[in-house]
């Protein structure tokens, strides 16, 4: 079976022909082609681990659950996510007629966790530092809320 591999940017497509023989001639079947590259997943996140580590998510556009595999790290840290909606970053493949995905690795967790919203609000606040330190909030909001002209306070 002859396997052509064609690099295109971060994607890897890649097809195999079979070829069978009938009293008529070669008959060549080609195999679905497949499109390989990186990309964030949402599900919830439904069972971990097993013998080798994995995870099976929900997705909203799918009846199945999708299998993930992942690394060990991973599927300790998303035990603690179990029944819960997940982000995952990782290595996706997709059928190129269809675009459904038919395999993942979960390379890394994408959603952020933090331990309360003022430590999230805290780390906002370093990002953006003194950009707004001179700016009325509450007027800049009012403003944007009424199409930027300024209304009166009751």
């Amino acid at each position: 079976m002859p396997e052509a591999t064609h690099q295109t940017g971060q994607y890897q497509q890649r097809q195999r022909d079979q070829t069978e023989s009938s009293a008529q001639g070669t008959i060549t079947h080609s195999k679905p082609q497949l499109i390989k590259g990186t990309t964030t997943i949402f599900g919830r996140c439904m069972r971990v681990g097993g013998k080798s580590p994995k995870v099976d998510l929900a997705l909203s556009n799918r009846d199945r659950l999708l299998r993930c595999k992942t690394t060990r790290e991973i599927a300790i840290r998303l035990s603690r996510s179990l029944y819960q909606n997940v982000a995952l970053y990782g290595q996706a493949v997709w059928d190129a007629d269809t675009w459904e995905l038919v395999e993942f690795k979960a390379t890394q967790i994408a959603n952020r966790e933090y331990e309360s919203p003022v430590k999230a609000l805290k780390e906002m606040s370093k990002v953006v530092g003194d950009q707004w330190k001179d700016v009325d909030v509450v007027a800049f909001v009012d403003r944007i809320r009424s199409g930027g002209a300024d209304r009166e306070r009751v």
